[in-house]
């Protein structure tokens, strides 16, 4: 039985940040950051590190562009550099909770648990209610065999995000292995009434029909 990947190094696009030290963003630099993330959107990933790289050129003080060709580089699986951008932006910017979460799951990628949990828990200080980082803890906290710990964060990830589907399934699958069949089977009760999703509704009737 096993949990569900947690899915949060998905690349996803940040928003638009002015650069952080209360200083004026660089107007070029800005320019070039826009321009990597409409590239990344687009697909053309080498065209938006470029980008990015142009605007830190222009402002070395950019934590968001640092953090966006991290999570290129990462999804490259050119881990070195990721976590060196990663790095960098938090450095200028420990507020960035994204980005702990991001250089969390390179961590995990990595074989170092105890860093990315450190990490999701940076990430909560910075942002109490990114459902993200108690989403990505708990899964860590569950690799390490910490399942109450688990528990309290899915719980406290699906407070934040009562209808996503998949909470509710990794925490019916947690519930299952700490015996508590009730609670598991009125978790994936709800997968099937929030969710279309075959690989989610199915795998939730497939674990429905294994308890008793």
């Amino acid at each position: 039985m096993k949990i569900l990947p947690t899915g949060l190094l998905s690349f996803a696009l940040l928003a638009l940040l002015a650069a952080c030290g209360g200083s004026p963003p660089n107007s070029l630099a800005q320019t070039y950051y826009e321009e990597g993330v409409e590239l990344q959107k687009q697909g053309d990933m080498q065209g938006a590190i470029n980008a990015y790289s142009k605007a830190i050129q222009n402002d070395p003080k950019l934590a968001t562009a640092y953090h966006n060709r991290g999570l290129i580089l990462a999804a490259q699986n050119r881990t070195d550099q990721a976590m060196s951008n990663f790095n960098t932006a938090l450095n200028i910017d420990p507020r960035l909770a994204r980005a702990y979460i991001d250089r969390g799951q390179l961590y995990e990628h990595t074989g170092r648990l105890d860093k990315a949990t450190l990490d999701y828990s940076k990430a909560i200080q910075a942002d109490p209610n990114l459902m993200e980082a108690y989403y990505a803890r708990g899964t860590a906290y569950y690799r390490a065999g910490e399942l109450e710990s688990a528990l309290a964060d899915f719980s406290k990830a699906i407070e934040l995000s009562e209808r996503d589907a998949s909470l509710y399934l990794n925490r019916g699958i947690l519930y299952l292995l700490m015996g508590e069949e009730m609670k598991a089977t009125s978790d994936l009760q709800r997968v099937l009434s929030l969710s279309n999703d075959p690989e989610l509704t199915n795998r939730a009737r497939a674990l429905m029909s294994g308890i008793r």
